[in-house]
C-alpha cells in the first residue's frame, strides 16, 4: 500500500503485468475516510514533527491543538514552520493568551456571574485602573478599605466605619444626632437649671448676666476663641477680634471699626439739609450751573474745555479732576490713584478694565481624547459665556485628515465637532482622537 498502484498494476496481464490488490484499495479508502470523518467531527490534531518534515513545514494559517491547555489551539504564522510549540512558540500564536479562564482562582463561579475575588482570598490589594490615560485607580485593599487615587494621591477612602473625602472625614446624620444628644446631656449636667446665671429653666433660652446685669458677660467664639462678645453693664454690646473692638451696638448708636453707622432716613435728612444750604450758597445765576439747581447738572468751565476740580476729604487733601480730555482722575494729595475713561479704568497704575469694556482674561491650553458631538468641559469655569475656543484635532495617519470646530459653547465648556476625510468624502469621526484645545475667556 505504501507504493500505491505502481506501473506493473497498469500493464496488461498478457504483457506480464500484475493486477492491483483489493486490500490496498480498501486500505487507502479507509485512511481517507478516517481523516475526513475526524475533520467533520471538529478534531484538532496535535503538532507532528514527522508530518512537518514530510511536507516541508506547516504553512501559514495552519492550526494545531495547544500542547498543554486543553480546549485551546495555536495558529501558524510562518510558512515552512517545523518548530514544535511544546518546546518553542516561534512561528506560533495563541489567540486566547491573556484572557481570564473560568478556572482562574480570581474568578468566583463562572464569568457570567460577574463576581471577581481579590487575590489570596482577599488578603491582597486588587487595583482597577480607569480614567484618561488610566491616571485614576481604585484599590480594593486587603484591610477591607476602598481607596480611590488620582495619580498617586488618594482622595476617597471608604470603610465600614469611615468615609473620608480629600482628607476630610464625614459622619452620618445619625452620628450627628447622637453627638448632639451626648453634648446636650453633658451641658445639662454642667449648667443646671438652678444656676444663678440662668433665668427659669434651660428650655426657656434666657440667660441673665451676673449680678442682675450689673457685670459684663462675655461669650468667646471663633478659631482659637479669638473672638468675643461683651454684653456690658452699660447696656452696650461690643464685639472684639482679640483685644480690638470692631462693632458697638447701643440703643442710640451703631459703630463699625470706630465709624458711626447712620440710617437711610438720617442720610436722607442730611442730603435735604445740604441741598438747601447749597442752593443758598450757589445761586442759580452762577455760570457753572446749567438751569436751576434742581436739575442737578453742573458744567465744567469754558464749555468743558477746562478741568473742573472738586476737593474733598480730611483737610481737603483729596481731589477729583474732571479733565478736558474726558478722563476723571482722583488724586490723593498730588498723586493720582484712579483714572476712568469710556474705554479704561486704572487703579494705582493697574488696568482694571481693558479697551472695549472687557475685563481681564485667562487662557487654558489642554489635551483631550474626543469624538464628534462629545461635550468638553474646561479645566475651570470662566466668569462669563464670551469664550473663544480653538480645537485642533490630530491627524491619525492613513490619509485620515481631521477638521475640528465647535457646536455650542458657554463658560463651562463646549460641544466639539470633528470631521474626518475618508478618502472620498467628509464624515463625522466616531473614534476617539487626540485634540489640543486653546480657550480664552473672562477671568
Amino acid at each position: 500500500m505504501a507504493l500505491g498502484f505502481p506501473k506493473a498494476t497498469m500493464t496488461p496481464l498478457a504483457a506480464g503485468g500484475l493486477p492491483p490488490y483489493g486490500e490496498d484499495m480498501n486500505g487507502i479508502l479507509a485512511m481517507l475516510s478516517i481523516a475526513a470523518r475526524a475533520s467533520e467531527a471538529g478534531l484538532l490534531r496535535p503538532f507532528s514533527a514527522n508530518f512537518a518534515n514530510a511536507i516541508g513545514g506547516y504553512p501559514r494559517g495552519a492550526t494545531v491543538a495547544h500542547p498543554s491547555a486543553q480546549g485551546r489551539f495555536l495558529i501558524c504564522v510562518l510558512d515552512g514552520n517545523t518548530n514544535d510549540p511544546g518546546n518553542s512558540m516561534a512561528g506560533w500564536v495563541d489567540p486566547l493568551a491573556g484572557f481570564l479562564p473560568v478556572s482562574n482562582p480570581a474568578v468566583q463561579g463562572t464569568l457570567t456571574t460577574g463576581y471577581i475575588n481579590a487575590p489570596n482570598n482577599g488578603g491582597q490589594t486588587m487595583n482597577l485602573s480607569y480614567g484618561p490615560g488610566l491616571g485614576m485607580h481604585a484599590a480594593f485593599q486587603g484591610d477591607g478599605r476602598l481607596v480611590i487615587y488620582n495619580g498617586s494621591q488618594p482622595f476617597f477612602i471608604l470603610s465600614p466605619d469611615t468615609l473620608v473625602f480629600n482628607g476630610q472625614q464625614f459622619v452620618t446624620a445619625s452620628d450627628l444626632a447622637a453627638e448632639r444628644g451626648r453634648a446636650q446631656a453633658a451641658e445639662a449636667s454642667l449648667l443646671p437649671a438652678t444656676n444663678p446665671a440662668v433665668q427659669g429653666t434651660l428650655t426657656t433660652g434666657y440667660i441673665n448676666a451676673p449680678n442682675n446685669g450689673g457685670q459684663t458677660m462675655n461669650l468667646s467664639y471663633g478659631p482659637g476663641l479669638a473672638y468675643r462678645v461683651a454684653l456690658q453693664n452699660d447696656g452696650n454690646l461690643v464685639l472684639y477680634n482679640g483685644d480690638r473692638p470692631f462693632l458697638t451696638v447701643s440703643p442710640t448708636i451703631l459703630a463699625f471699626n470706630g465709624q458711626p453707622v447712620v440710617t437711610v432716613s438720617a442720610l436722607s435728612a442730611e442730603t435735604a439739609r445740604a441741598q438747601a444750604a447749597e442752593s443758598a450758597l450757589l445761586p442759580v445765576s452762577n455760570p457753572a450751573v446749567q438751569g436751576t439747581l434742581t436739575t442737578g447738572y453742573i458744567n465744567a468751565p469754558d464749555n468743558g474745555n477746562t478741568a473742573l476740580n472738586v476737593a474733598y476729604g480730611p483737610g481737603l487733601g483729596s481731589r477729583a479732576a474732571f479733565q478736558s480730555d474726558g478722563n476723571l482722575v482722583l488724586y490723593n494729595g498730588g498723586q493720582p490713584f484712579l483714572t476712568a475713561s469710556p474705554k479704561a479704568l486704572t487703579f494705582n497704575g493697574q488696568d482694571v478694565v481693558t479697551s472695549g469694556g472687557q475685563g481681564p482674561k485667562k487662557t487654558y491650553n489642554f489635551d483631550v481624547q474626543a469624538s464628534h458631538g462629545q461635550q468638553i468641559d474646561f479645566p475651570e469655569p470662566f466668569s462669563g459665556d464670551a469664550v473663544s475656543v480653538v480645537p485642533v484635532a490630530q491627524d491619525t495617519g492613513n490619509n485620515r485628515i481631521h477638521i475640528a470646530a465647535w457646536f455650542q459653547k458657554n463658560r463651562n465648556g463646549f460641544q466639539i465637532s470633528i470631521n474626518v476625510w475618508t478618502g472620498s468624502t467628509w464624515a463625522n469621526e466616531t473614534a476617539q482622537v487626540p485634540v489640543t484645545i486653546s480657550v480664552t475667556g473672562p477671568a
